[in-house]
C-alpha cells in the first residue's frame, strides 16, 4: 500500500511540531546574526566614505556557530525523537546513541556548512551593494546610505532568517531521520510524506501516492534523485530543497513468516 497510514501520519505531525519549536527558536538567532554580519561595514562606512566598496568586510562568521549549533542541538534531538518512534532505547543505550547522534551531526555540520555559509554571505554582500548602488545613484552621502541599510534590511533579513531557518531545519532534521534508522537494529522501508497544503510543491506532493522505497534507494523527486526531503547530495538543486516541509517516515521490514527483519 503506497499511502501513509494513520499512524505514519501522526508520527510525521509529532516530528513537524518538534521541528518548528527548534525552527523559532533559530529563527531569532538567525536574524540576529545576519545583522551582525553587517554590521562591521557599516561601522566603516561612517568612518570614511572610501570604505562604501568594503563589502569583503560582510562575512558569515556571525552565522557559522548558530548554524552548527542548530544542526547538532535539533539533529540529535529529531533523532532522539524518530528512534523512540521506530525502536525505544533502553536507558542503557540512550546516552550512547545520544552521543552519537551529536557526533554525527557535528561532523554533517563541519562537512557542509561551509558551502551554505558562502552562498548565504554572497547574498548578503548582493543585498547591501544594491542598497548602496540605489543610494549613490540617488546622489546619497554614506551616512544617509548607512541609515537606508539599517532600514531595509529589518524585513530583508527576517524573511531571510525564516528561510535560511527553515530550509536549514529541513536539512539537519531529515539527515538526522535517517542517521537514526540507520543505527537502529532492524532494517527499514522508507516513505516521503509532503506537507499537505496549497504551498507544497507539486513534485513533493506527488509523493504522498508513491510506494515505500528500501532505505538504500533514493527516492525520484520531480525527475531529481533525493535519498530524504532536503537532500541535495543527488543533485537536486535548491527548487527542490528551499523551505521544504516534508518527512521522511519508515517502517520495518518483515520476512516471509512476517517477522521483523534485522541487520
Amino acid at each position: 500500500m503506497p499511502k501513509p497510514t494513520k499512524k505514519d501520519l501522526a508520527l510525521a505531525k509529532q516530528l513537524d511540531a518538534l521541528q518548528r519549536r527548534y525552527e523559532v527558536r533559530y529563527e531569532k538567532q538567525i536574524y540576529t546574526a545576519l545583522k551582525k554580519q553587517m554590521q562591521p561595514y557599516l561601522d566603516a562606512i561612517k568612518q570614511a566614505d572610501a570604505n562604501i566598496n568594503r563589502f569583503d568586510l560582510i562575512t558569515p562568521a556571525p552565522l557559522a556557530d548558530v548554524l552548527e549549533n542548530l544542526f547538532v542541538v535539533a539533529g540529535t534531538a529529531y533523532a532522539e525523537a524518530m528512534y523512540n518512534a521506530i525502536q525505544p532505547p533502553t536507558k542503557a543505550t540512550k546516552e550512547a546513541l545520544r552521543a552519537g547522534w551529536r557526533d554525527f551531526m557535528r561532523l554533517f555540520a563541519v562537512r557542509n556548512l561551509p558551502q551554505t555559509l558562502i552562498q548565504i554571505n554572497e547574498t548578503s554582500q548582493k543585498i547591501i551593494r544594491n542598497i548602496v548602488l540605489g543610494g549613490l545613484n540617488e546622489g546619497l552621502g554614506t551616512l544617509e546610505i548607512a541609515r537606508n541599510i539599517q532600514e531595509s534590511v529589518t524585513v530583508i533579513f527576517r524573511n531571510r532568517a525564516k528561510l535560511i531557518a527553515r530550509t536549514e531545519m529541513a536539512i539537519a532534521t531529515n539527515n538526522a531521520a535517517m542517521q537514526s534508522a540507520a543505527t537502529s537494529d532492524f532494517m527499514y522501508e522508507k516513505k516521503w510524506i509532503p506537507a499537505t497544503d496549497n504551498r507544497t510543491r507539486p513534485d513533493h506532493a506527488a509523493m504522498l501516492n508513491k510506494p515505500w522505497i528500501p532505505f538504500e534507494q533514493n527516492f525520484i523527486v520531480g525527475g531529481d534523485e533525493m535519498r530524504q526531503p532536503a537532500d541535495g547530495t543527488q543533485g537536486a538543486g535548491a527548487d527542490q530543497i528551499c523551505n521544504c516541509r516534508c518527512k521522511v517516515v519508515f517502517r520495518i521490514m518483515r520476512d516471509v513468516d512476517g517477522l521483523p527483519m534485522r541487520k
